[in-house]
């Protein structure tokens, strides 16, 4: 496997500012307090790519433009945030949904491992999580460290 089939990704980037954990944190309290309806609608979840909501900000000029990507685990206990800089993939849920379907696809491959069955010891958590509970940046490093371990 070569990095040229996650080429389309290279310029998925996280903002470069302090307090990313507050600002995301904020993102999440203002999302918490829209109708269900508009939280649905930014929502999308597969089987393969686990369950995942997309948050932007109006009250926060910080962050302007910028895209939380919230995915839920399992469980439905906690959660993995990641705050990024406006990408294609993240016009909306469905769009990421696809993303994270093809990015973990890969990840198993690379693994040679069977669908579902990778799982990643997460020190915080205190637990090992699946593939679809991690953030899509996660992903992409874990597969391009696999390749540099590789090659």
């Amino acid at each position: 496997m070569s990095l040229i089939s996650l080429d389309k990704y290279n310029d998925l980037d996280t903002p470069k500012m302090p307090d990313l954990d507050g600002l995301a944190m904020f993102m999440v309290a203002e999302f918490e307090q829209r109708s269900k309806e508009y939280r649905a609608r930014n929502f999308a979840q597969s089987r393969d790519a686990g369950g995942v909501y997309l948050i932007t900000s109006d009250k926060a000029p910080e962050a302007k433009g910028m895209v939380l990507e919230y995915v839920a685990g399992v469980n439905g206990d906690d959660m993995m945030l990641t705050l990024f800089n406006p990408h294609p993939i993240l016009n909306s849920p469905a769009e990421l949904i696809r993303a994270r379907a093809e990015l973990i696809e890969m990840y198993e491959r690379c693994m040679g491992a069977a669908k579902g069955r990778v799982m990643i010891p997460d020190r915080n958590r205190g637990r090992k999580l699946l593939l679809v509970e991690l953030g899509t940046m996660q992903i992409i490093d874990g597969i391009r460290a696999h390749i540099r371990r590789a090659a």
